[in-house]
């Protein structure tokens, strides 16, 4: 976010939401990061409200999640579910589903919208995935020469996809 806003020329601040994501379930992805997203709005204006903040400019709430063989992944909750994660990517694609909110905050109009980006990966050798699982990083340099191709842009796989980002922020305000 610290590059988008620099190169756009504007000053942005970090809310949490605190909510329960798990506690927030949809069987299909797309569905779930909307309502993820959503709740993360809620609760954020919520919290301005009751410090009794300004609701003006614009909050951008976004989540992200991998399916893997129709299957949602929540984190692993092993070493073992973590090595079974990575071992199935040299199967099938992996893919990340993002949901981007941007809202204005004075007059509630809002522009929201997913994406999903895929990578295929070649079958990751157990060394790699053994460095991987002990850095507890998926994200991580090893993994760059096992990517086959991937459909979709890096930064929505890293869960901010700018292009988005600034589309949204401008059909929110309006523009």
């Amino acid at each position: 976010m610290d590059q988008l806003a620099a190169e756009h020329g504007f000053s942005y601040e970090v809310k949490t939401a605190d909510i329960n994501e798990k506690a927030i379930r949809d069987p299909n992805p797309e569905t779930l990061v909307r309502l993820l997203a959503r709740a993360k709005k809620d609760a954020i204006i919520r919290k301005m409200q009751a410090a009794g903040e300004e609701l003006s400019g614009l909050l951008i709430t976004c989540d992200q999640v991998v399916v893997h063989e129709d299957r949602i992944l929540e984190k692993p909750g092993s070493v073992d579910e973590a090595h079974e994660y990575i071992d199935g990517y040299g199967r099938s694609p992996a893919s990340t589903v993002g949901a981007v909110l941007a809202t204005d905050l004075a007059s509630g109009r809002a522009a929201e919208e997913v994406e999903r980006s895929d990578i295929y990966f070649r079958p990751i050798p157990a060394d790699v995935r053994e460095r991987l699982v002990a850095e507890g990083e998926v994200e991580h340099p090893l993994v760059e020469p096992h990517i086959e191709r991937m459909d979709g842009t890096q930064c929505a796989v890293m869960g901010l996809p700018r292009h988005l980002v600034i589309k949204l922020m401008l059909q929110a305000a309006g523009l």
